[in-house]
């Protein structure tokens, strides 16, 4: 790892970030586009959420005492190009571009000082896709700023597929026990069972969904003896039940 200075201007926010994966609006793209204006657009307002209230804590905090740089923001270089893609630190880099953009307006940024926007120190992480994964798994799973249940969910559901790691070894690398990586991966599962049914897909919302569906799948007497949950197949076999519930 190494550190940087770099402009905000030439920081990329990640498209590809597992906080906006429950969004609407979020669709997969590759690093190639990751700079696009109108990429950069659709994350930013995915990331401030609808009057800024998804960054609103980090935008007073700004605002009131300036950027403490109290824990580091991680990229990772675009290849071919003098772009970085902020890896960790989403949330405090899209509030800087936001206030950058409202100091450029003659607006009040209170006791931020602006020559951040020129300078920023971040850390230049040279991370295969995998400890990115499980990278983002320590923070926002079993660290500090927790993501939402679809978002822990399908991170586990990749490890697994992806990298082929097994129960085992993700919760020896998040510090999560075994158990809780099962009922996170069976979530994703049953959420992706949701999503595909022909007759109430059209119904899904993760932001919504998931905290119902990671409730039921850590309920045995639900799970298994209602829904009858098959561990082999990832699937229910008890189909009028599952309607039920899908209804």
């Amino acid at each position: 790892m190494n550190m940087v200075q770099v402009s905000i201007e030439k920081l990329l926010l990640d498209p590809n970030n597992y906080r906006l994966r429950g969004e609407e609006n979020y669709r997969y793209e590759e690093d190639k586009n990751a700079a696009n204006v109108l990429v950069q657009k659709r994350v930013l307002k995915m990331l401030r959420g609808e009057n800024s209230v998804n960054i609103k804590d980090l935008l007073n905090s700004f605002k009131e005492n300036g950027y403490l740089n109290i824990d580091n923001i991680i990229v990772r270089k675009v290849e071919n190009k003098d772009l970085y893609i902020v890896v960790e630190g989403n949330r405090r880099v899209a509030t800087l571009k936001v206030l950058k953009n409202l100091y450029e307006d003659g607006m009040d940024i209170g006791k931020l000082d602006p020559d951040i926007f020129k300078n920023m120190d971040v850390v230049l992480y040279d991370v295969n896709d995998r400890d990115y994964e499980i990278l983002m798994g320590l923070r926002h799973v079993s660290g500090i700023k927790e993501w939402g249940d679809y978002e822990q969910s399908e991170l586990i559901s990749n490890l697994i597929r992806k990298y082929k790691m097994t129960i085992r070894e993700i919760s020896e690398s998040l510090g999560l026990t075994p158990l809780k990586v099962k009922r996170r991966l069976n979530t994703y599962y049953a959420l992706e069972i949701f999503r595909n049914d022909p007759d109430y897909g059209d119904e899904f919302a993760p932001g919504r969904l998931s905290s119902i569906f990671y409730e039921i799948m850590g309920k045995a007497e639900i799970r298994d003896q209602w829904l009858g949950w098959d561990a082999d197949l990832n699937a229910f076999t008890n189909k009028m039940n599952m309607r039920r519930l899908f209804s």
